[in-house]
């Protein structure tokens, strides 16, 4: 009997380990299908994220065509993805397609635009013509204009007053003041000067010479004064800059005098047989000192380049050539410090 209870208990022990195995590998199972199934659904995004973008851009070039077929006055198209089918394997030759067919229409839009263009242009050349022969121009030569130039839809006016009002002389006799000029792209005349750009847009009605006369005459004298004004600024910021250049230069000779002077300097160069000519050598873009080896023989020059402010080593390679080498690039930077080689 005991025997029995043993075998019972044995069997137990068994079917108790199979049941730990099944459920062990049921287990491994349910999870190697859950990492395929989340494999599957992440290619599935990235196929779906893909063909969004091809959708997108077809979208994009539809709504551009679009936008010039209203322009054209021509009925719109749909060109979305919905309206076809096949759209995610077709879609990269459809925006080819749709770049080539947006280039036609850019083409269609920009001969409407030189159509235009010859049309306002048309309209421009007979008010410029009526300008030309009218009584406006004729009256404001006598204020003290003449025409330098003359082109297609275009004037110069130059100062032809030689003396002022109160007898003093023009400094800007015979130079030009204004510039009249048909803008096709705003659709207008456009006076430019020293006071900035005018528009008359007016010019198909009968008035418009007049008022453009009026304004050309009514502003020569602030013109004149914009422009010395301007001339006064300039001199002014030349002159401020050539301050700067000569307190630079100034700066560098005392830096170079300051070198050449200098005790551990010289004795430097007399460890490796060299000596400073004291004699400064000053020319229009050159002040330098020369450097000789104990035969008086000159070793190399030190400079200063006036127009960059530079200091420089002058020496000869060896092949006879003058080099000038900027001293700052002898300088080697090693991990953020700087020595001497």
């Amino acid at each position: 009997m005991s025997e029995t209870k043993h075998k019972i208990a044995i069997w137990k022990k068994l079917l108790g380990l199979v049941v730990v195995l099944v459920l062990l590998g049921d287990t491994f199972l349910i999870w190697q299908m859950s990492s395929v199934v989340m494999r599957v659904d992440k290619y599935n995004q990235g196929v779906v994220d893909e063909v969004g973008g091809v959708v997108g851009d077809v979208n994009s070039f539809g709504n551009d065509l679009n936008e010039i077929r209203r322009f054209l006055l021509l009925p719109e198209k749909s060109y979305g993805s919905e309206d076809s089918k096949g759209d995610q394997e077709n879609g990269s030759d459809l925006k080819e397609n749709s770049e080539n067919e947006l280039g036609a229409y850019a083409f269609l839009n920009s001969l409407v635009v030189e159509k235009q263009q010859a049309e306002v242009k048309a309209k421009a050349a007979v008010a410029f013509d009526q300008l030309l022969k009218g009584e406006d121009l004729k009256n404001l030569m006598a204020s003290g204009l003449a025409i330098a130039e003359q082109g297609d839809l275009q004037i110069k006016f130059k100062d032809n007053q030689a003396n002022l009002a109160d007898g003093a002389k023009n400094d800007f006799y015979d130079q030009p003041l204004y510039n009249l000029v048909f803008v096709a792209e705003k659709n207008t005349f456009r006076v430019q000067s020293a006071l900035g750009e005018q528009d008359f847009s007016n010019y198909s009605e009968a008035n418009w010479s007049a008022a453009l006369s009026t304004y050309l005459k009514d502003n020569i004298v602030k013109v004149r004064e914009k422009k010395k004004a301007d001339m006064a600024k300039q001199a002014a910021d030349q002159n401020k800059a050539n301050d700067e250049v000569k307190a630079l230069q100034e700066a560098r000779k005392k830096e170079l005098d300051d070198l050449v002077k200098d005790k551990a300097f010289n004795e430097t160069l007399a460890t490796i047989g060299l000596k400073i000519d004291e004699k400064a050598q000053d020319d229009a873009n050159k002040y330098a000192y020369k450097v000789l080896d104990i035969s008086g023989k000159l070793s190399f020059t030190l400079m200063l380049e006036k127009s960059s402010g530079m200091i420089k080593v002058l020496r000869e390679d060896g092949e006879g050539a003058h080099q000038e080498i900027d001293i700052r690039s002898f300088l080697k930077t090693d991990e953020g410090s700087k020595k001497k080689p």
